[in-house]
């Protein structure tokens, strides 16, 4: 290129082939690229600057060269001296970075590269929640009362259940129409083939399901979105209550989010209600459900309250339901959520807080103790939202009792009064 009214190198393309000549796998090893795929991207990505656009392989080549020569001289630098100064950009460069916004899967609900947790104790119907997830995505949706965006390809790596049984649940929910991208890896298979599970926390067996991934890719069937059921049967050897011993697990989820996956894990509750294990499993998600027992209705046909108990920015709405499996119009089964309203759990938040003063004032008056689980087992509502009520009463010194039974304050009794006239106190 004629140095005459030569353009300007971009910022931007330096932090590109830097990037390239540093980039590591997941598990943080050197990935050589070289020179001719290196040049490749750079005339795909950055084919709208004009320098690209004339500069010729030997311009290229001089860039590199370049960058090379800095990249040796910081590999010189002692480690513990500096990090390399392309992982840092200001912040006018963050804003003028040209990405791609995330691409919705679920919509209001679920992204491209989110990690997500679904967890509930034993029987609750995790497995039925996250085949129906695989199968609305994977499908084109809906999955409840959001709209899938389009069918995408779908891996479910089951941990534990008999091939038949897996079947007979696939072909329930689906019915005579099996998605075309729904893909499974069975556990009975690959303990067949192995003579062992899939044990996810074990860096060899990481390594392999990346490269059959890989594999996947070069067939033209990589998956979007994987599901992984469940952690206990996926995983072993370490204790589930060390946030130390998660570290692999969770570098590996991490990665894949990197690699850009959407990931799904269900897991199991503990004794305590909530999520079994180390609490920082739960830090870097984007979406967590909560599946507790419906308390408030039988058990023919099995329901459940479904929950979103963390989400980055905005919490889906409704926030929680009751979610009933039955049979279908066509048989099979099917994953409905009842309309607000349909349960006293789904009134509207300010009227359910006076029945919830109401209930613990004639529970107080008959001589017994009033808690929150009570209030939560009563209304039918879930732990975070009977919580939220008792504060929200509380702070508006409605009721008293903290830390104890809960008691209707003299204020609480007087405003029964204005909101129940028909009421006796």
């Amino acid at each position: 290129m004629s140095t005459v009214d030569k353009p300007k190198i971009p910022d931007g393309l330096y932090l590109t082939i830097a990037a390239l000549l540093n980039a590591k796998d997941h598990r943080g090893r050197n990935i050589d690229i070289r020179d001719p795929a290196i040049k490749a991207h750079v005339r795909s990505e950055w084919r709208e600057a004009l320098y690209v656009q004339q500069a010729s392989d030997d311009d290229l080549q001089d860039l590199i060269d370049k960058m090379r020569h800095i990249k040796a001289k910081e590999d010189e630098t002692p480690k513990s001296h500096t990090f390399p100064l392309e992982l840092i950009v200001t912040g006018a460069g963050l804003a003028a970075m040209d990405l791609v916004e995330r691409e919705a899967v679920i919509v209001g609900l679920l992204w491209l590269q989110s990690l997500v947790q679904i967890h509930a104790w034993r029987g609750i119907g995790k497995t039925w929640v996250a085949l129906h997830l695989a199968i609305a995505i994977s499908g084109g949706g809906p999955f409840l009362a959001w709209s899938v965006t389009k069918a995408r390809r779908v891996l479910y790596v089951d941990g534990e259940m008999a091939l038949i049984e897996l079947r007979q649940r696939v072909l329930a929910l689906c019915g005579d129409v099996i998605p075309e991208y729904l893909e499974l890896m069975p556990s009975e298979l690959v303990f067949g083939q192995l003579g062992a599970g899939l044990i996810l926390n074990d860096l060899d067996q990481q390594a392999r399901f990346l490269a059959t991934l890989d594999a996947l890719k070069a067939l033209g069937r990589q998956p979007e979105v994987l599901i992984f059921d469940n952690l206990s049967s996926l995983t072993t050897g370490t204790d589930e209550n060390s946030n130390t011993e998660q570290d692999e697990l969770l570098a590996f989820f991490r990665g894949l989010r990197h690699a850009g996956y959407t990931v799904v894990f269900v897991h199991h509750d503990g004794k305590n209600g909530q999520q079994r294990g180390a609490s920082r499993r739960e830090d870097f998600l984007d979406l967590v459900i909560h599946l507790t027992e419906d308390t408030a209705a039988p058990r023919d046909p099995p329901s459940f309250r479904f929950e979103f108990t963390k989400s980055r920015g905005q919490r889906p709405k409704p926030s929680e339901f009751i979610v009933t499996i039955s049979a279908g119009e066509r048989g099979g089964v099917e994953l409905t959520m009842d309309k607000p309203g349909d349960r006293r759990g789904q009134e509207p938040e300010p009227m359910q807080r006076e029945h919830v003063l109401l209930w613990v004032f004639k529970e107080c008056a008959a001589g017994r103790d009033v808690t929150r689980t009570a209030i939560k087992d009563h209304f039918g509502l879930g732990k975070s939202t009977a919580n939220k009520h008792v504060e929200k009463l509380i702070t508006d010194r409605l009721l008293s009792g903290a830390a104890g039974p809960l008691k209707v304050t003299d204020r609480g009794g007087e405003h029964l009064t204005r909101v129940f006239p028909k009421e006796v106190f």
